[in-house]
């Protein structure tokens, strides 16, 4: 039986077809790493959530080759849900700034100066429990096709998650904003779980859509709080304390 480090010891020919399909040739690049070998890619024929995250790839790699091994081996371990290493996370998100991902997505317990993650989409579940994100944390109209995970999640600056839409649950048990926290039009198809969230600046969910119920017990925001239209299909438990 495989275990996880032997999969990464995959051919060189598994690890590329799960780069993209636009990407030709891919054993020799392992073989002799240039870009010529990388070989043509047509990135205007790419999905527009990739485009950007290709040519800003292609990029770097005129200085720094290995960044190519890199990430084939990152979106590799990806496929597998084999869990990424701080590093491959901050090259994958801060760097590259990707926007696509065909699976699960854990960053939970790491940390980032702040994150783009706005347009984003995770076709699975996104665990973000216990991240640190130093600045803001920018996730407007991202979509987690899965459930959200992210309690005690720690935001220095703002919280940006306007119109983000979420098909599962969302678990922000425990999170703590510096900011403000900007919700308007998020729109969550299970359950919201935000008891214990602590806001320091403003809170604003107006428009907020939410199918099944909504949990918001002893909920802290010490500016003020705005949830004018509001939607919830179940029920609202709600105990929030203004200062």
């Amino acid at each position: 039986m495989n275990t996880p480090e032997r999969q990464i010891n995959v051919t060189a020919s598994e690890a590329a077809r799960n780069m993209s399909k636009a990407f030709k040739d891919l054993d020799d690049f392992i073989q002799n790493p240039n870009l010529e070998t990388f070989g043509d890619i047509d990135v205007d024929s790419l999905a527009p959530i990739d485009q950007k995250y290709i040519r800003r790839l292609l990029k770097l790699a005129e200085s720094d080759l290995s960044i190519l091994k890199k990430v084939m081996l990152i979106r590799h371990k990806l496929n597998l849900k084999i869990r990424l290493e701080q590093d491959e996370a901050t090259l994958l998100l801060e760097t590259l700034n990707a926007k696509h991902f065909g699976t699960n997505l854990d960053l939970s317990a790491f940390e980032f100066d702040s994150l783009e993650m706005n347009d984003a989409v995770i076709k699975g579940d996104l665990y973000m429990i216990d991240t640190i994100v130093k600045g803001n944390n920018n996730q407007r109209r991202m979509k987690v096709e899965g459930d959200n995970f992210q309690q005690r999640m720690r935001v220095e600056g703002t919280n940006f998650q306007s119109e983000m839409k979420v098909d599962g649950d969302n678990y922000q048990d425990n999170m703590k904003i510096a900011g403000d926290n900007d919700q308007d039009i998020m729109k969550i198809e299970g359950d919201n779980w935000q008891g214990g969230i602590r806001i320091s600046g403003e809170n604003s969910q107006v428009a907020m859509q939410i199918e099944g119920d909504n949990n918001q017990e002893f909920m802290r925001v010490d500016g003020d709080s705005y949830q004018e239209g509001m939607e919830v299909g179940g029920d609202n438990n709600q105990c929030v304390k203004l200062n």
